[in-house]
């Protein structure tokens, strides 16, 4: 089946890792390691952005179905623009700023109560586990804050 066929290339990438450090070729190695985890961090991503978009979905209230197809909508975005790093960050700070503002709205608008709520707590983990990820992407990309690349692309222009 083609939808396995990432799942199969990164057994291969595993035993391939594998067979590298037996040969002593350490570089190469650690090219195919780097590769594997930009699949893993995709992947959770993928799986936080859904999972947080479905208990949105599922809550019969117009505001949280909007917002979980706000999460959809920018789950696709993620995944289909042009995987360059210049389009690929505009998506990803998208993305992390609207999980945190849905984050820090949940408990503006519930307050202390929030916390009550076993599935909105839960979701509320899976949102800080997403801008990790998240945050965490950037991070490996090498790309600088928000505020300084918004920044130096005005003073290029």
């Amino acid at each position: 089946m083609d939808m396995l066929r990432p799942f199969n290339d990164q057994v291969k990438r595993g035993a391939l890792v594998d067979q590298l450090i037996a040969d002593g070729k350490q570089a190469e190695a650690n090219l195919t390691i780097a590769q594997e985890n930009e699949f893993n961090r995709k992947l959770l991503i993928i799986g936080l952005t859904g999972g947080t978009a479905v208990m949105h979905l599922i809550i019969p209230n117009p505001l949280f179905i909007l917002n979980g197809l706000g999460y959809l909508a920018l789950l696709v975005a993620h995944n289909t623009v042009p995987q360059r790093e210049s389009y690929t960050r505009y998506t990803r700070d998208v993305l992390t700023a609207y999980t945190g503002f849905t984050f820090v709205g949940y408990f503006v608008v519930n307050g202390p109560a929030g916390f009550l709520s076993v599935s909105g707590v839960l979701n509320k983990m899976i949102e800080l586990a997403l801008m990790s990820v998240l945050i965490e992407e950037r991070l490996q990309a090498g790309t600088p804050n928000l505020a300084a690349a918004l920044l130096s692309e005005q003073f290029e222009a």
